[in-house]
């Protein structure tokens, strides 16, 4: 492997948003796997305090190079642009420093925003870029995507587009899903303890969703799902009720709604192993939801041995079967709640698909997806 590497991105870190976890382990994967990787970010306000190892429950230091940076980002859209314009210059500067003192590197970058990595491009230095969904025809990807010695692609039909879009050679694109922290993940866990804890009933069925609150999630499935199925408690990590309502539209009164909030991402294995069924939600009326998505939830929940219903969009069917999760028809109330009732009401059946699910889990972990890009 390349002597040295910088891993680029324009983000605030650590944070609890799924992309900020998705580099912390993609990078902790890399050191385990003897990769010198050391992380070049903008210096941002954080509220959180912690170090990363600590926050992401890393196993390796994490080398980490903040940058100064025009701190403009409360002022919308353009204040991101400038700010994000800023992070070039200040990376530039960082790399050209490097390069004098000698240093023989590669370049790992990721989109973060469709302008800030164009950057990396104007560097003399091999790089790889990844990209969390199917770009449209523009300079700045034009040129990324010509100058890059590999593209990385979150499932098969983000590469299919870029490849057709940007008329590449099929085999610099390479699919690489999100991963799964396994050990994380498939530890034992006191379920009875945690359920206590937050006040979850133990006579009644628990079914979870964990994920922020965003418009293209569909979210608003679970309006007359709770209603349909009163004798199930809903939970929902990652977001509350007063954001639930602002994205959807609707009052979400019901006593089976049971809204945690943000939690640690350590937190995260104790949720999911207290549930009786994961969810993973989509929906046709948001692209990237329905084609272009690649969720680390997914194979997290996997890792869990709980079992899963997922939306059967292309960008999860993709990646997954129903060897391994169950699926719903996406957007299809009816059909959620019959596969819920389905799931919660024949145990046996869910136990046939994890034993399924598990077999495959080795081949999501970060290590893997490591060896894969980096072989």
């Amino acid at each position: 492997m390349t002597k040295k590497i910088y891993y680029i991105a324009h983000c605030r870190f650590p944070s609890e948003r799924a992309h900020a976890i998705q580099i912390a382990k993609m990078v902790e994967a890399m050191r385990l796997e003897g990769v010198d990787v050391e992380l070049v970010l903008p210096k941002r306000p954080n509220q959180i305090t912690q170090s990363p190892e600590a926050y992401y429950s890393l196993k390796t230091s994490l080398p980490a190079n903040y940058l100064p940076i025009l701190n403009l980002y409360r002022l919308g859209k353009l204040g991101y642009f400038f700010s994000g314009l800023s992070f070039v210059f200040s990376y530039w500067l960082f790399i050209l420093g490097r390069r004098r003192h000698g240093e023989q590197f590669s370049l790992y970058t990721i989109d973060m925003d469709q302008f800030s990595l164009v950057g990396v491009s104007f560097i003399k230095a091999p790089f790889i870029i990844e990209v969390h969904d199917a770009k449209r025809k523009s300079w700045v990807f034009g040129r990324m995507f010509a100058r890059a010695e590999r593209i990385v692609a979150i499932n098969n039909i983000n590469k299919r587009e870029i490849v057709k879009n940007f008329n590449l050679e099929e085999t610099k694109v390479i699919v690489a899903p999100n991963g799964i922290d396994l050990e994380l993940f498939s530890k034992n866990v006191s379920v009875e303890a945690w359920r206590r804890e937050w006040h979850i009933s133990k006579d009644r069925p628990f079914v979870l969703y964990v994920g922020k609150c965003y418009d293209w999630k569909g979210l608003d499935i679970f309006d007359k799902a709770l209603t349909a199925l009163p004798e199930v408690n809903f939970g929902f990590v990652g977001c509350t009720k007063a954001e639930v309502e602002a994205l959807t539209g609707r009052k979400f009164d019901f006593k089976n709604a049971l809204f945690f909030g943000q939690r640690p991402y350590s937190e995260m294995p104790y949720w999911m192993r207290s549930a009786d069924l994961l969810l993973v939600i989509g929906t046709k009326k948001n692209k990237y939801s329905y084609l272009h998505t690649s969720l680390m939830k997914l194979f997290e929940y996997i890792a869990t041995g709980v079992p899963v219903l997922a939306a059967d969009t292309p960008a999860i069917k993709d990646m997954i079967s129903e060897k391994e999760v169950f699926f719903y028809e996406t957007d299809n109330t009816q059909s959620f709640v019959m596969k819920v009732k389905e799931i919660l009401n024949n145990p046996e059946l869910a136990k046939n698909i994890y034993c399924q699910a598990k077999l495959i889990s080795p081949r999501f972990s970060w290590q893997s997806r490591v060896k894969l890009i980096f072989k």
